[in-house]
């Protein structure tokens, strides 16, 4: 059998027996031929059969690899309408309300309780003990505490538009782990109908099937991977940068003079001595002398501009980032009832739609084919209204039976207390069956 036809026969048995491996074959004066095959999840198990598979193709010329291209999304560094400033990750953290911005998202995203369900008659019943509950909700890895992870997710997520998180499984194909990857190193690509994943990472280098990685992404404009927020938005970020470097150099150079002295004629050289003596002397107003006037010196029309540039930069980064603006201390339209409505908002439509964007991925890549689970961060703490909103609500759930005692002491955050778990119907409300108290 000669060398090619032995190839043939060895790419036949790798198709039928190792699902999930993908190689490339390289031939004298040929061009690199990747050959597709099926998707599988087991990752250690995968792991131990390709070093063994390494090891003899690499005896008849066969280099096991994938041909992934850099996205141009992916590129940090942008260019911006101010030549001097660079917007870049590193730098955009430096503005202050870019790093509120990403820092309150982060921190909340972390705080939200999150609970694995089963789907049963009865509707969903939270399971505790599922692999997938303990990565999600408390261990993710062996070096990294649940807030931590999430809070790190969320911040790579908000600051390079994709998060990733690598699935370690054991033999059954359950979670075992979920290690987060710098977006700077990993490359993403779509070829033949599948995405692939070329990471560089120390301790995790190599290259990987979409079943593999939890890839979360917000705004795209492939469907493949997310857009970087700060080099899309650069010219934004960097004005803001601009107008607070512009404030640093401006008190640097003595810009906030508060007054002058003048006069009508000349000033010797001993009166100016003396004069400069009391100024450095004297914190109150000295004592003028020869003609000379004390003149105040309201604010320049260029510091005025500052103030302004550095409040529409904040309103800029809220819209960049969805968040109200007074969460970013942006108190100019701002009142007690505006900012109790702004907070129900906040979760509504600024944390329910990355919360989700959570929940599906984790629900497709962390959960067997038989299993009929799903994921759920809660954001009622988030979302529920004042006081007297709330009390008026619970009172409804209660006159309808469609909660019981216990329960909205659960959501309140108190213990449950023994026979309160009675559901109540009104006696207007009809048919009694005998469970239920009127």
């Amino acid at each position: 059998m000669n060398t090619l036809a032995f190839c043939r026969n060895v790419d036949t048995l790798i198709s039928r027996a190792l699902r999930g491996f993908y190689i490339e074959k390289q031939e004298k004066g040929d061009t690199v031929t990747l050959i597709r095959l099926h998707n599988s999840r087991k990752f250690v198990e995968k792991r131990k059969a390709m070093n063994f598979l390494d090891r003899a193709l690499n005896k008849i010329g066969y280099v096991r690899s994938v041909s992934v291209e850099q996205k141009g999304s992916a590129k940090e560094a942008a260019s911006t309408i101010i030549p001097s400033v660079r917007v870049n990750n590193d730098t955009a953290l430096k503005f202050t309300a870019v790093f509120s911005a990403i820092r309150l998202r982060s921190e909340n995203i972390a705080s939200l309780p999150k609970r694995v369900f089963k789907e049963t008659s009865n509707g969903k019943v939270a399971d505790l003990k599922h692999p997938a509950s303990i990565v999600t909700r408390e261990r993710p890895n062996g070096y990294m505490n649940v807030f931590t992870f999430w809070e790190y997710l969320n911040a790579c997520l908000d600051g390079w538009g994709n998060a990733y998180a690598l699935i370690e499984t054991d033999g059954r194909g359950y979670p075992i782990a979920l290690h987060p990857l710098h977006p700077r190193d990993v490359s993403v690509t779509f070829k033949d109908r599948e995405k692939y994943f070329k990471v560089s990472a120390t301790g995790f280098s190599g290259t990987y099937v979409d079943g593999e990685i939890c890839h979360f992404f917000s705004l795209s404009n492939d469907g493949i991977s997310g857009i970087n927020p700060i080099s899309y938005n650069a010219d934004a970020i960097g004005l803001g940068i601009s107008a607070t470097q512009f404030g640093k150099d401006f008190f640097e150079r003595g810009g906030n003079i508060k007054a002058v002295m003048e006069s009508d004629k000349a000033v010797d050289q001993e009166v100016f001595e003396r004069l400069k003596t009391q100024v450095r002397s004297n914190h109150g107003t000295p004592i003028l002398e020869d003609g000379i006037k004390y003149k105040t010196v309201g604010i320049a029309p260029e510091a005025a501009q500052m103030l302004q540039t550095k409040l529409f930069s904040i309103q800029d980064i809220s819209r960049i980032f969805n968040i109200p603006p007074h969460m970013l201390a942006d108190l100019s339209h701002a009142n007690y009832s505006t900012v109790e409505q702004q907070n129900i908002l906040f979760g509504q439509y600024s944390m329910r739609p990355t919360v989700k964007l959570y929940e599906v991925e984790l629900e497709r890549k962390l959960f067997l084919d038989t299993e009929d689970y799903s994921v759920k961060f809660d954001l009622k703490g988030l979302m529920r209204g004042d006081s007297q909103a709330r009390a008026n609500y619970y009172n409804m759930m209660l006159s309808t039976g469609s909660m019981s005692r216990n329960e909205v002491r659960v959501e309140e955050g108190l213990e449950r207390v023994e026979g309160l778990d009675e559901f109540l119907v009104a006696l207007n409300m009809g048919k009694n069956d005998g469970k239920t108290k009127q």
